[in-house]
Formats: structure tokens, C-alpha cells, sequence
């Protein structure tokens, strides 16, 4: 699902902010796409994952077991997606009461919806980059991350993941598959990616160029 048909504008973009959710949530094929980001449900995305200050990936129901934990990672913002929208039982976001009233009310579809909703997430960060751009094949012609390679197969760990910090691209960067797939978040080239978009202060998206 995109809103509008605009690529970065996914189920966690309306789900990151209070104001987006307000803006967009009353609206029909939102509310029937988008259950968890706007929050009229409760339940752990079980393909989520909350990745701990060790840098290991925990499902939800790791957060459930200490108060601390959920104090620590339940308002972080992780793959794109705030962390309370996609482990809402866990984070204890929902009381027990307040269930029945609210998970009745999307559409009969909404469930087949939800499990979709986290691998959406994914490519939202690299947009549209086109999978058969590859830097190791072409590397003269393109310098583009691979939107399709994950570390060690791991559904997260995406070459955004990578490049998010110094300590990702010094443990990972150094390997020969990752320099392969993933030269702008190693830092290996300096190219403007035309498919991403910077969104300003007034939710406006912009190309690099912008900046």
C-alpha cells in the first residue's frame, strides 16, 4: 500500500507521526490497509523485529517480559516503523478493555492485510531502485545499493541497516558480498541516488538534488 501512489508514503510513513495519522487515518482505503499504523488494533506483528542495544533482533514478545524493556524500545523508531505501532500488545499500548470496541472494526480483508505490512516497510527505504542495477556487475556505470540483498538472509538487515552506523559499516563492510551489494551504505561512491526522496518540514518530498 502506498498513499496516493506515492512510494514513500507506506503504512509505518502514516504510522510515524501523530499528525500523519490524523491527517490521513479517517480515510477509507487507509483504515483498511494500514490497521496497525493507525493503531485500531493491538497485535504483535509477529514479523517484526525490535533490535536490542547489542544489536540482536528480538520479536515482540521479548519487550513483554521487563518494564524496562519497554520503557527502553517500545517509543523507538526501527526499520522504519515506530516500535509501539508494531508490538502494540507487547508495548502494553492498548488496554484489555479497550479490544473488543476496536479490533472490529476494519474491514473483513484487514487481516490478510497485516502480515503484508512489515515487508512493505522494506523497500520504502530504498524506493524504487531497480533490482537489476547491481554495483559488482556494472560498477563504472551505477552506484546503487541492492534493494533485494539482505546479510546473511536476514529479512532486516538490508543495506540501509548497514549503513545506519560507523559500527554496522565497520563490521560489515569489510565482507565481499556487502561491498558488492550495498556501495552507497558502505560509503565506497558518492552518488546521488535519483529514486530516494528527502521530505522537508512541510511533508514535501524532494530529490537530492533539493538538498
Amino acid at each position: 500500500f502506498r498513499r496516493n501512489n506515492e512510494v514513500l508514503k507506506t503504512c509505518d510513513w502514516i504510522g510515524l507521526t501523530s499528525a500523519r495519522r490524523s491527517n490521513n487515518c479517517s480515510i477509507g482505503n487507509v483504515i483498511d490497509n494500514c490497521p496497525q499504523a493507525c493503531r485500531l488494533c493491538c497485535d504483535d506483528d509477529e514479523d517484526f523485529r525490535v533490535e536490542n542495544d547489542r544489536g540482536n533482533l528480538q520479536q515482540c514478545k521479548w519487550l513483554s517480559r521487563e518494564k524496562v524493556r519497554r520503557d527502553r524500545y517500545c517509543g523507538e523508531t526501527m526499520f522504519g516503523a515506530l516500535v509501539t505501532n508494531k508490538c502494540g500488545k507487547s508495548c502494553s499500548r492498548c488496554g484489555p478493555s479497550s479490544m473488543p470496541s476496536i479490533v472490529p472494526s476494519p474491514a473483513p480483508s484487514t487481516p490478510s492485510l497485516v502480515p503484508s505490512t512489515f515487508p512493505s516497510s522494506l523497500p520504502s527505504l530504498l524506493l524504487s531502485s531497480t533490482p537489476s542495477v547491481r554495483p559488482s556487475s556494472n560498477p563504472s556505470q551505477s552506484c546503487r545499493d541492492n534493494p533485494a540483498f539482505r546479510r546473511n538472509n536476514e529479512v532486516l538487515k538490508t543495506c540501509d541497516w548497514i549503513g545506519l552506523t560507523s559500527a554496522r559499516r565497520s563490521n560489515n563492510c569489510s565482507i565481499g558480498n556487502v561491498i558488492d551489494n550495498c556501495p552507497q551504505a558502505c560509503r565506497l561512491c558518492c552518488d546521488d541516488d535519483e529514486d530516494f526522496r528527502v521530505e522537508n518540514d512541510r511533508g514535501n518530498l524532494q530529490q537530492c538534488k533539493w538538498l
